[in-house]
């Protein structure tokens, strides 16, 4: 050591090497010439401890004793273990192997474990009580002697006791109406489960206000209280679920219910003593509104006071229960209580209206020019709630404003503030909570003078309110814009620039708006304060002063900021400013503590405590969560909590989420899976600011020693479910499936894996019910299916494991798409996705039976989908214009919301999508949508843009599971890379199609599936592009709507782009052999590479055969290839018919005997007649369509049928056939119609003849003459069923045209007859006469009845002395000849048709 001014000093020091750990003092002592230095040392001392896991179990469980040595622990330690006096004799023989094995080794071992099965019959002997005491100690010591002794302690019970459970908090709670009620629980077990077994809950309710002390079930109150909690052992109530001055009581008992019996209401074990709430809902306090308005106006200017926002604004009937009256009054100058009176809002006749020109309603608006006197005035407004009863207390707030006189220039225009905060309210100054947006809006008047001025240079910055003067620290960034509305102009300007580091904490702060008018007053040296915001923002900056103010500014800035006073002095004026606001900062300076700092998984139990957190408040209000880190992580310095699209954020780098937020500061039971970890926690304040701290040691958790067994993944599970917490269970997931190696490596029985299986999938699924719809937890759900898929295996799990892993995913996304939050954070998106990949991962390639293959068919199917829904999750909360990415090894999704106004083709990342098809499809959607606009939901989509939403599987097919071979699905293998395409309008998919002039869909893909195998002679690599048909009929990949702009596109990592004529689904690009030839045809001759023989002397004759010859085989050529191409089309067509799993068989075997050739590249010819196949299948399908809805009786189709056959000048067979077959159903129809309208005639025929036959009988016997008798005609004479079936058969002949048929006679006997047939056989068995037949009496028909009632009218004539008319023969149309009955006609022919003396016609 060398001093100043002094010689070399000497030091002194022991020759002896030191020990690590050891402590070393140094005591230095100071002269003129020499500096002593003294080493001694001190002998460290040793600190242990004795961990127990469990403290309480059962004979099934395993115990573990740890050693912990807080101090000393880097020095080599010698342990020695003994039984403490608590031990019976009886368990220390049983156990005496145990103990030798600890003391064995050379320094002994820093844990013991064994099971407890083997004190069975001890504990069963000895205890009266139902339990045994196991005591042991440990003495640690170190190579210098120093020691200490740790005790432990564990209680092993007969039987499983209650879990525990006790009020995390306050058992008391003070609320108000308007609050949310929240009462949790913690629960625990006091000892591992020895079966299945879950927590119940129970609640029950009272109330010595309505309930007079009487307990009843939730759901049995009236009206039922409902939890919104997903939570069980959490109670959690809406605001104005409970009364104002009431009193309400909440106890919960918790007991096991067996998974044997979770169907029966009776609980397995005894309920724990009931936990008891106590809610006091106080009196709600008077609402109060916070009034919105200028602070400085001009005279001639109006302007308004808004009162919306008050304090009880949470109430559904918050409006119809309040009332608000507004006064005013001019403080300065004194001496004028009359100044408002010549407002007309407190006129007599406008002051009950609540319009805003009345004193009464939400707004006040005062006209311009209506205060005459300039001066400081207040306006108050009173609020009241009705339901508080007439008595109400009510509220006044009190807002000022400045108005000023005709002589201040130049006019100021009403300035309106917007700021989030309330007066002297905390907020956060944490760059995580974002800025709060402060906002204002100044609206010109509807008078010239009221004007925005257009010399205004605005300014917002953040001022200090410090003492004795107001200080600015920092100029804000800022953005404005002009609007005019209905001829009304208003200048926004906003700011959202939040300078956390500039504040102080707990010191006031306000945004103030400051201008100029003299653009010269505003130089350069604002610059000074750190404020240049961007310059699209296009505002001047406050930068500076004049020189006189340059000195001034140059002090001030040397110590905190600018004084405001400068710039006033300087006519730069303040507009407004907002309320005060306290900084407040997050919490800070928290500790983390872990013990132990070692363990093995499923046996050691690690228990983490937070605490020494500070915070502007009283810690009280703080929650904790805990997290696992890596154990490369440095810090929690270098890890981002925040932005989770950063690649340093916590779940990016390997982290987990251990318990989600809650007050308890300490974490029991952990247990975690293999690996090194640093734990750390997070404290949150009432502001959701956070701040994080992690432990100074790391974590190693060991493979288990000896394998595992089926009792300890059942304890794990059993801890994590007592604990009632999503992210416990998740954990135990983790942890269980990371141990599946050990589990497999132990030679584990199929019945135990899938047991264990099992017991996973069982926890999966009760984490996915009681999870809280955030962001996070949907993350962790994400991170423990791929561990599970990793950890246990696809084969193990199978499609059965793998469907019900896809089922949490699926619930996850469900429960999230349902709750009021945004859109899923990209960190959740990208372990989601990871999920599903993982998932599609496990599923291995193509299955060997057709079972399982269809069913690995539908598991792929339900990825899928699930893969939209993970996109819609994330695309929820996506703005317009904004694009979002979420990747992971195997897949990534572009998600898109660009906007449908715009010219030019849609362009995103690797697509193109043209605008023609695209206003096709989006005008489509908006018609369906207009029609169902009653049933949607309203506001729910705007119509304005699109979602679209890119998939790119890496290296991976989802559709490799196919149940069939055909088309090209044996071709595109399971790594073939394949690019989804969705594109949706307000939830509606979109399927774009494209004209044959139209631009195409492009699309790129990644990577492109290499041809395999080598390159045969006369054949080239050509590039196929492939769509795969998602139709459940189908199935399969077809190159009919999409194909590569290039021949060849490179292999493996080079892109190709595809162009498509079909939008919307599964593409994908791979390289195949084409036969490399070329035909080039020209009207009837085709060229070839052959030279022509030579002509020989004789050049007539041999030419001329030459030349026939050539043609006849150019016939014959072309010919054999229209017969080829006619029969490939209709082969094709007939393939494409086959949609069932039958015939895929019969194509199997076919294939299996003739292996399947790679298609060829199509060349011109053959792409043209692909072309015109492909119009003609489509024209061939419309037609088919067409011809259905004609022969279903659709009259447009009709219609349009027949149009086309009336303007065809030569139509197709089809046509004409379809035609005739329409024609033949018309006649149908016609014929059918006619019967029906004939019977009804036959109907009302009858019942004509019969009112007029009772007609006449009356008119006669009015008349004096004898009444014809009228009897009911015979049975016999009555048309029969086969009778009218023979005049219907009649009647449709004639209206053909065609010769009647026959009729069959009614052969069927009559009643009479019947039942006399029936009476002479039983008289023939009793051996008595038949009965002879007695023939009916004779009836008169319609024709005898007809010619008595001519005889009655002649004779009548005769005595009146009238002619007599003559007799006629009946007309032609009443004969049966002519296909009509006499019997049904409606007239009475050759009646004579003259007056009686009475007038009446006879």
């Amino acid at each position: 050591v060398k001093c100043p001014g002094a010689e070399p000093a000497v030091m002194a020091y022991e020759s002896r090497p030191l020990s690590i750990g050891e402590l070393v003092t140094t005591t230095t002592h100071t002269t003129t010439s020499t500096t002593v230095s003294t080493t001694t040392t001190t002998t460290i001392h040793v600190e242990a401890s004795l961990q127990v896991t469990p403290k309480v179990a059962q004979a099934c469980n395993r115990a573990v004793f740890t050693a912990v040595v807080a101090v000393g622990a880097l020095l080599p330690l010698r342990f020695f273990w003994s039984w403490g006096p608590a031990t019976p004799k009886a368990v220390q023989d049983a156990l005496a192997d145990v103990m030798s094995a600890a003391n064995a080794p050379e320094f002994g071992l820093a844990e013991v474990s064994f099971p407890l099965s083997i004190l069975v019959e001890i504990i069963e002997s000895l205890t009266a009580q139902g339990s045994v005491t196991v005591e042991m100690h440990v003495v640690a010591a170190n190579r210098e002697g120093t020691q200490d002794t740790a005790l432990g302690r564990l209680q092993v019970r007969r039987s499983d006791p209650p879990p525990t459970v006790e009020a995390q908090g306050s058992p008391v709670v003070l609320a108000r109406p308007n609050d949310v009620v929240r009462l949790p629980l913690l629960t625990g077990e006091a000892a591992p489960a020895c079966s299945s077994r879950q927590l119940v809950v129970r609640w029950e309710y009272s109330s010595p206000t309505y309930m007079s002390g009487r307990w009843r079930n939730l759901t049995d109150v009236s009206p039922p209280l409902l939890s919104t909690s997903r939570l069980q052992r959490v109670l959690q109530f809406p605001p104005f679920t409970f009364a104002a001055d009431s009193l309400h009581m909440f106890r919960a008992f918790v007991s096991w219910e067996l998974a044997s019996a979770a169907s029966s209401a009776a609980p397995s074990s005894a309920p724990t003593p009931p936990v008891l709430f106590r809610l006091m809902v106080g009196r709600q306090p008077p609402p109060k509104a916070t009034i919105a308005g200028p602070g400085t106006v001009s005279r001639s200017c109006g302007f308004t006071l808004d009162a919306s926002k008050v304090s009880d604004a949470e109430a559904a009937d918050a409006s119809a229960d309040l009332s608000f009256r507004w006064s005013c009054a001019l403080e300065s100058p004194s001496g004028f209580p009359e100044a408002c009176l010549s407002l007309p809002n407190f006129g007599a006749e406008n002051a009950s209206k609540v319009d805003g020109y009345g004193s009464e309603g939400r707004v006040l608006n005062v006209e311009g020019g209506k205060l005459r006197l300039a001066g400081l005035y207040s306006f108050y407004v009173a609020v009241t709630r009705h339901s508080d009863g007439g008595g109400a207390p009510s509220s006044t707030s009190t807002f000022a404003v400045q108005v000023l006189g005709a002589a201040v220039r130049p006019v100021v225009p009403p300035v309106l503030l917007k700021v989030p905060w309330e007066d002297r309210e905390r907020v956060s100054v944490s760059d995580e909570m974002g800025a709060p947006v402060a906002q204002v809006n100044v609206q010109a008047g509807p008078l010239p003078a009221c004007s925005i001025p257009d010399t205004w240079n605005v300014q917002w910055v953040l001022v200090h309110l410090a003492s004795p003067a107001p200080l600015i620290v920092a100029g804000l960034a800022s953005v404005w814009s002009r609007t005019v509305n209905k001829g009304t102009e208003v200048l926004r300007l906003s700011t959202s620039d939040l300078r956390g580091h500039s504040m102080v904490p707990g010191q006031l702060y306000k945004y103030a708006l400051l201008r100029a008018d003299d653009p010269e007053l505003l130089s350069v040296t604002f610059d000074a304060l750190g404020s240049t915001p961007p310059s699209e923002y296009n505002t001047t900056l406050l930068s500076g002063l004049l020189d006189i103010l340059r000195g001034e500014l140059k002090e001030s800035l040397g110590v905190s900021g600018l004084p405001l006073a400068a710039l006033v002095r300087a006519n730069a004026s303040l507009v407004e400013w907002s309320p005060a606001f306290i900084a407040d900062r997050p919490p800070s300076e928290g500790r983390v503590a872990v013990l132990p700092t070692s363990g093995q998984a499923l046996r050691t139990a690690f228990t983490l405590t937070t605490s020494g957190w500070a915070d502007d408040e009283n810690t009280d209000h703080l929650e904790y969560s805990f997290y696992s880190l890596p154990a490369a992580v440095d810090s929690c310095a270098s890890v981002d909590w925040h932005n989770s699209s950063s690649p340093s954020y916590w779940s990016r780098i390997g982290g987990r989420r251990l318990r989600e937020w809650s007050s308890s500061p300490s974490l029991e039971g952990l247990m975690m899976p293999v690996g090194d970890y640093l734990f750390a926690a997070r404290a949150r304040d009432r502001l959701h600011a956070t701040a994080a701290a992690c432990a100074e040691a790391r974590v190693n958790v060991r493979p288990p020693e000896g394998g595992i067994s089926m009792q300890e993944v059942g304890d794990v599970f059993s801890a994590a479910s007592s604990a009632g917490s999503a992210d416990r269970l998740l954990v135990a997931v983790d942890t269980v499936a990371s141990s599946m190696a050990e589990l497999l490596a132990s030679g584990s029985s199929r019945e135990v894996l899938e047991a264990v299986v099992g017991k996973v999938l069982d926890a999966l699924d009760m984490a996915v019910k009681i999870l809280e719809p955030t962001a996070e937890a949907i993350q962790q759900v994400g991170l423990a299916v791929s561990s599970v898929v990793a950890g246990v295996g696809g084969a193990t799990l199978g499609i059965e494991g793998l469907d019900r892993t896809l089922g949490a995913v699926g619930g996850c996304l469900t429960l999230f798409l349902d709750s009021p939050l945004g859109g899923l954070a990209p960190s959740a998106g990208d372990a989601m996705l990871q999920g599903l990949v993982a998932i599609d991962g496990g599923m291995g390639g193509p299955q060997a039976s057709r079972e399982e293959a269809k069913r690995a068919e539908a598991s792929s199917l339900n990825l899928l989908q699930l893969t939209e829904l993970l996109g819609r999750s994330a695309q929820r909360g996506l703005q317009v214009d904004a694009v979002l990415e979420l990747s992971t090894p195997g897949a990534r999704m572009s998600l898109a919301r660009p906007a449908l106004a715009g010219a030019g083709p849609l362009r995103l990342s690797g697509l193109s999508v043209p605008r023609g098809a695209l206003k096709t499809a989006v005008d489509r959607a908006r018609a369906r949508r207009r029609r169902l606009q009653a049933s949607a939901e309203p506001g729910t989509c705007d119509g304005e843009s699109l979602d679209v939403r890119r998939t790119v599987w890496l290296g991976r097919n989802p559709h490799r599971h196919v149940a069939n071979n055909r088309s090209y699905n044996a071709e595109v293998l399971g790594t073939a890379t394949v690019v989804t395409l969705r594109l949706e309008l307000c939830g509606e998919a979109l399927e774009l199609r494209f004209a044959e002039n139209e631009e195409p869909l492009r699309i790129v893909t990644p990577f492109v599936q290499p041809v395999s195998g080598a390159l045969p002679d006369n054949y080239k690599e050509v590039t196929a592009c492939l769509l795969f048909d998602d139709d459940p009929a189908k199935q399969i990949w077809i190159d009919k709507y999409s194909r590569s702009p290039d021949e060849t596109c490179t292999s493996g990592a080079g892109a190709c782009t595809c162009m498509a004529f079909l939008g919307g689904g599964s593409y994908t690009a791979l390289n195949i052999y084409a036969p490399n030839f070329t035909v080039t045809t020209t009207g009837t001759s085709t060229t070839s590479s052959t030279p022509p023989p030579a002509p020989s002397e004789d050049e007539g004759m041999s030419l001329a055969l030459v030349g026939a010859a050539l043609v006849g085989a150019t016939l014959v050529f072309a010919c054999v290839g229209g017969v080829y191409a006619v029969w490939r089309l209709k082969r094709r067509k007939k393939l494409s018919r086959v949609a069932s799993y039958e015939k895929d068989d019969v194509l199997e075997k076919k294939e299996a005997v003739e292996p399947k050739q790679i298609a060829p590249k199509e060349t011109e010819l053959d792409s043209e007649v692909r072309r015109q196949a492909e119009e003609l299948h489509r024209a061939e399908f419309l037609f088919q369509q067409l011809r259905s809805q004609a022969l279903e009786g659709d009259h447009e189709a009709r219609k349009d049928l027949l149009s086309r056959a009336k303007v065809s000048v030569n139509p197709s067979p089809q046509l004409v056939a379809t035609v005739d077959e329409l024609m033949l159903v018309m006649k149908k129809e016609k014929m059918q119609a006619m019967i029906k309208q004939q019977m009804n005639v036959n109907e009302v025929a009858i019942k004509d003849r019969n009112e007029k036959a009772s007609q006449l009988a009356a008119r006669a016997l009015k008349n004096g003459s004898p009444t014809p008798v009228q009897t009911a005609p015979p049975l016999s004479s009555l048309p029969s069923k086969q009778d009218r079936a023979n005049r219907m058969r009649e009647i449709a002949d004639a209206q053909r045209g065609s010769p009647p048929v026959p009729s069959v006679p009614s052969n069927q006997p009559s009643r009479e007859d019947r039942i006399r047939e029936i009476a002479n056989t039983r008289a023939h068995q009793r051996g008595s006469p038949e009965q002879p037949r007695i023939p009916p009496p004779s009836l008169p028909s319609e024709q005898s009845r007809e010619e008595r009632i001519r005889e009655i009218a002649r004779t009548r004539q005769m005595q009146r002395g009238s002619p007599v008319q003559p007799q006629t023969t009946p007309r032609p149309n009443s004969s049966p000849q002519n296909g009509r009955n006499p019997s049904q006609d409606r007239r009475v022919h050759d009646m004579p048709r003259h007056r009686n003396r009475s007038g009446d016609r006879a």
